[in-house]
């Protein structure tokens, strides 16, 4: 039942008559502290294979964390260096990738010649053989579709982090990303470790953003050292060029445009000189400058335990690198926890108004505030619900597009809608748009992820 037809058919029950005037009600609006099982960000493990061992499954059942929605697949290929991928290898592979399917885990794929730190000793001595590996993997990541979220690398260099590899120059680079995109979801994200591989692929990014696309990084070295272990450079970029690496402050401000619309993130590394460790807010501002969306929950374990050991006020404000007022609130919780609950996005409705118009019409108004370091990246719907006194529910999409919903910013989103001529309770929820997954708002929800927006009341006169 469509809104308009509800509010005829209320108006019928109550036998054609107006019933006096209407107004609202907002309901109050908390934040929820903790963290929100959302899809395609949070914290994440790896879970190693090998292509040419079978893996399994019943075991590998009892290793998912369940509140955990997103995983790193590592695969390694490294014993078909020299040949092809068997059938068998193949097919391996694809039980692999089935059984993160089904359990619904959002992928970061990374398929490897290397787990051991060897990377030109393990990958192929010719690099055709690696575009033909791209070319034998193409239809099974064609069929997990939308389930990739990040393509992590390009098979080469040691554990796969494109360094220490013959094969790293912009022409390589490019013909593996060309065969890529040929098989690769175009929802699918494209991860290489450094920034400059992007701009050596893709000169033409200095000059028109709207080429970035899908295109995004990953960092295995975050706080490791000063140019985190190698992904950045020492040169500043007004002496470097494009073409070559830039100092860490020039590197971050680059990932603070591209990565704000692609989901960013990798693994958290204690570095030497670390005994006085960063403060919270520098650690806070670098994860929000690079938008981190994921983090590994395992490494480096010396860092994390440390974060772990830091207790912060739990909504964070105390740190000015979220540009947040000072707050005297005294419950608090880990570091750790607050960093995870603020990976990638976390979408808060601060307020919510309705407009009642001569003609029945209504404007609704709300502003919703994204406190997480990125933006959710896919494709969603809003919707309103709304339940009739008489108990009916029905929804109504909304034409918003949450991925506009920057990270640190506050955003007014407004919708006419057709209003009710009786009591009705208002509510919100969100969607994943290719699998229906919710998405749960930082506002009290029910059990559905729905947020109670307010009561329309009959004045009755």
């Amino acid at each position: 039942m469509g809104m308009q037809e509800l509010w005829k058919w209320i108006k019928n029950r109550n036998g054609g008559k107006e019933q006096g005037s209407l107004m609202f009600e907002p309901a109050e609006l908390k934040e929820e502290e903790g963290a929100l099982r959302n899809p395609a960000r949070g914290w994440y493990r790896i879970y190693t294979f090998q292509a040419d061992r079978k893996p399994d499954t019943e075991e590998l059942r009892w290793c998912l964390d369940r509140d955990e929605t997103i995983a790193l697949v590592l695969i390694d290929i490294g014993a078909f260096r020299s040949r092809e991928l068997t059938a068998e290898a193949l097919e391996n592979i694809r039980t692999i990738l089935d059984f993160f399917d089904r359990n619904g885990r959002d992928l970061i794929l990374r398929i490897v010649y290397d787990r051991t730190g060897k990377g030109m000793e393990m990958e192929p001595f010719r690099f055709d053989r690696v575009l033909s590996h791209l070319e034998q993997l193409g239809p099974l990541l064609s069929q997990l579709g939308k389930r990739i979220l990040v393509w992590q690398g390009m098979l080469v260099g040691s554990w796969g982090e494109m360094h220490s590899s013959r094969y790293l120059s912009a022409e390589h680079l490019t013909q593996m990303e060309a065969v890529l995109n040929r098989f690769l979801d175009a929802s699918t994200f494209l991860a290489v470790r450094k920034p400059v591989f992007l701009r050596c692929m893709h000169p033409e990014m200095e000059t028109d953003a709207k080429t970035w696309g899908r295109l995004t990084l990953f960092d295995d070295g975050i706080f490791g050292s000063p140019s985190h272990l190698g992904t950045f450079g020492t040169v500043p970029r007004a002496e470097a060029g494009w073409n070559q690496p830039w100092a860490a402050a020039d590197e971050l401000a680059f990932e603070n445009r591209l990565c704000l619309s692609a989901p960013n993130g990798g693994e958290a590394v204690y570095g030497p000189g670390m005994e006085q460790p960063q403060s919270a807010d520098d650690v806070l501002a670098c994860l929000k400058q690079m938008h981190v969306t994921y983090l590994n929950c395992r490494h480096d374990l010396r860092l994390l335990d440390q974060w772990k050991n830091w207790t912060i006020p739990e909504n964070g404000t105390c740190f000015a690198a979220l540009g947040e007022e000072e707050v005297t609130d005294e419950k608090t919780c880990s570091f750790y926890d607050y960093i995870g609950n603020h990976l990638g996005y976390r979408f808060c409705i601060r307020s919510v108004s309705l407009t009642f118009e001569r003609n029945r019409q209504c404007t609704l108004s709300m502003e919703v505030e994204n406190t997480g370091f990125g933006n959710f990246c896919q494709e969603a719907e809003a919707y309103l619900a709304v339940q009739t006194a008489q108990g009916e529910w029905m929804e109504r999409p909304l034409e918003w597009d949450i991925r506009s919903w920057n990270s640190g910013e506050r955003c007014q989103c407004t919708a006419s809608i057709d209003c009710a001529e009786g009591d009705a309770a208002l509510y919100i929820g969100m969607r994943r748009r290719w699998d229906q997954r919710q998405i749960r708002f930082a506002n009290q929800s029910d059990e559905n992820g729905l947020v109670l927006l307010g009561h329309i009341r009959r004045i009755p006169e």
